[in-house]
């Protein structure tokens, strides 16, 4: 029941990391790639680290980036999984991962993941994810900017910190920097979004169902009520852990809707119970 609870307040908290971007806080952490200029040969590659540091009781991260896909391409960090990703750093274990996608037409990177406990906050300085891009042709120059950072703590309390970001330019492949032996894809998080699961962020609300339509189960793991005469079931101990993939799909609004109707069935299954025992 503990590591249930735990895993819930993983996804709780990254629910609210991934709610809509609001404005930067100031002071605090800092987030930035680094080397801040990147040099890539024309159809070689080049690994930039983005680094959190100076941070207090970190728990969990939504960090993204944005460049031109005219200039570089992020080169796939886990070839045997659909999409193309970064390589996490070592910052956080990979207790839970939410996002951890590169868009080679848009020019974005995204990637969001946190602690689930035991696992403790971090203090101090670290790698947030490495990212390999290959330079599309020589010449080119690209920012590479964080174009949002949100941190929190273990009770989902923003971290202030503020953000810099990186240059990359494209040079001729007989000037280009000796290209980086490509790292092993990381082991599998406990949790991760799947293929399946929908692009949109997850900071948009459900959107209401049709009128006539029968309402969706926003959670998917809530059970019927049980027939006269059966045995009532535990109403927590046997609900099924929570896919993330629906987690990702209701957002922070969708997450209290599930909450307040689980509210309801237990209360409703505790009150039958009551009186199946006055009736006896």
């Amino acid at each position: 029941m503990a590591a249930r609870l735990g895993r819930w307040l993983g996804v709780a908290l990254l629910a609210g990391l991934l709610a809509a971007p609001g404005a930067a806080a100031q002071g605090g952490a800092l987030v930035r790639p680094a080397p801040a200029l990147v040099e890539v040969g024309e159809g070689l590659t080049a690994a930039v680290q983005v680094r959190v540091e100076d941070v207090q009781g970190l728990y969990g991260y939504d960090i993204r980036l944005s460049f031109d896909p005219a200039a570089v391409q992020v080169v796939d960090a886990d070839p045997s999984t659909p999409g193309v990703q970064v390589l996490p750093g070592d910052l956080l274990r990979l207790d839970l991962v939410a996002r951890n996608t590169a868009d080679n037409a848009a020019g974005t990177v995204w990637l969001a993941m946190a602690h689930l406990n035991p696992s403790p906050a971090v203090d101090g300085s670290g790698v947030a994810c490495t990212v390999t891009l290959r330079g599309v042709a020589a010449g080119a120059r690209s920012p590479l900017a964080v174009s949002y950072a949100r941190l929190a703590t273990r009770d989902g309390r923003e971290i202030p910190a503020t953000t810099q970001g990186a240059e990359v330019h494209v040079v001729g492949a007989a000037q280009a920097p000796a290209t980086p032996t490509p790292a092993p894809p990381p082991p599998r998080p406990a949790f991760e979004q799947t293929a399946a699961a929908p692009t949109a962020p997850v900071g948009a609300l459900c959107e209401a169902p049709s009128v006539g339509e029968p309402p969706q189960d926003p959670v998917g793991a809530l059970r019927e009520a049980p027939s006269v005469g059966e045995p009532p079931q535990n109403p927590v101990g046997a609900l099924p852990e929570p896919p993330l993939q629906a987690v990702a799909a209701v957002g922070p609004g969708g997450l209290l809707l599930a909450g307040l109707l689980g509210a309801v069935l237990v209360g409703g299954m505790e009150a039958w119970r009551r009186r199946s025992r006055r009736s006896r």
